[in-house]
Formats: structure tokens, C-alpha cells, sequence
């Protein structure tokens, strides 16, 4: 049995239509978490690069004091939207409001890089926090969709998770280790 036949059948039994998404093939499926990655990854370096920088640049804002606005506006945004995000895409559908958040996002990090003051900085903050809500939200919500229900009743789903652990666990250990060796 497919790994499509299984999702049909398990939705069968719970009286559901199994969604389009969910019986996708390999290469759709792939597709998918690819894009997801990639916008993961935007928003991951996003924060450490502002992170980095971010004093460097409101000093030469001259606002100091109002350092904790650029980060406080984009995590405001970010939470607000989640919720909101998620109600969208099951009601628009997640391929829609997916792109509109990449493209909030991604508009909100040009604005950011054009900002002239202190209060343009935070305003696009608010818009890339917009987006990244977005992001997170329908990303995790099409990875459910596109592969969870599709591996659902994979028996080696067990095993291979086990596997990806071990590997992050070990990342985590040859950073760390050799860091705190460091005298």
C-alpha cells in the first residue's frame, strides 16, 4: 500500500476526505520542504544578523534607549499574526498565504536595509515580523500536511527520527565540546 493509499484509508476511517496536499508525490513533496527550508533558513539568519548589527546601527540612528523597539516590534508581529495566519491558510489555502507572507517578509528585510531612521526601522521590523509569523505558521502547517500525513503510518518514521536526534545531538556536542575546552 502507497504511502497515498494509506493516507485515504486513515481518512476514510475518521470520515475526512484526505486533503489534495496529502497524497502529493515524492518530487511535489520535496519541492515543498525545500521552500519551507529556505524561508526557515532566511528568518533564522535574519535574526542572527540583526542581532550582530543592530547596535552598531541604532548608534548610528543615535537612539540607543530605543534599542529594544526593533526587536520587541518584529516579535509583537510575529505573535499577533501567527494565529491569524493560520485561520487564513485553512480558509485561502497555504500555497496562497505562504507566498503573501515570503513576500511580507522579504519586502519587510529590503525595507529594513533602506530605513533612514529609527522609526522607519521599526515600522519595517513590524512588516518582516508580519511575514515571519506567517511563514512559521503556514510552513509548519504545510509540513504537517505535505509530509507527516503522507508518512503517518510509516513504521520506520520511528527509527528515522530517532536517527536525525542523534545526528543534531552530535552537531551540538562538536561545537560545543570543543568551545568550552578553550582556556
Amino acid at each position: 500500500m502507497s504511502a497515498g493509499e494509506r493516507v485515504a484509508a486513515a481518512a476514510a476511517l475518521a470520515g475526512a476526505e484526505p486533503a489534495e496536499s496529502a497524497v502529493l508525490g515524492r518530487w511535489p513533496r520535496l519541492a515543498v520542504l525545500l521552500a519551507i527550508l529556505l524561508c526557515s533558513y532566511a528568518i533564522a539568519l535574519e535574526a542572527t544578523v540583526v542581532s550582530a548589527a543592530i547596535p552598531t546601527v541604532i548608534q548610528g540612528f543615535g537612539g540607543l534607549s530605543d534599542l529594544s523597539w526593533v526587536f520587541s516590534a518584529y516579535l509583537i508581529a510575529q505573535a499577533v499574526t501567527m494565529p491569524l495566519f493560520g485561520g487564513a491558510s485553512d480558509r485561502l489555502g497555504r500555497k496562497r498565504c505562504y507566498a503573501v507572507a515570503a513576500a511580507l517578509f522579504f519586502a519587510g528585510t529590503l525595507a529594513c536595509g533602506l530605513a533612514w531612521d529609527l522609526a522607519s526601522l521599526v515600522l519595517f521590523r513590524v512588516l518582516q515580523g508580519v511575514g515571519a509569523g506567517g511563514l512559521i505558521t503556514v510552513g509548519t502547517a504545510a509540513l504537517m500536511v505535505t509530509g507527516n500525513a503522507a508518512l503517518a503510518f510509516d513504521r520506520h518514521l520511528l527509527y528515522n527520527s530517532g536517527w536525525w536526534v542523534a545526528v543534531i545531538a552530535a552537531i551540538a556536542l562538536l561545537v560545543v565540546i570543543p568551545g568550552s575546552l578553550d582556556v
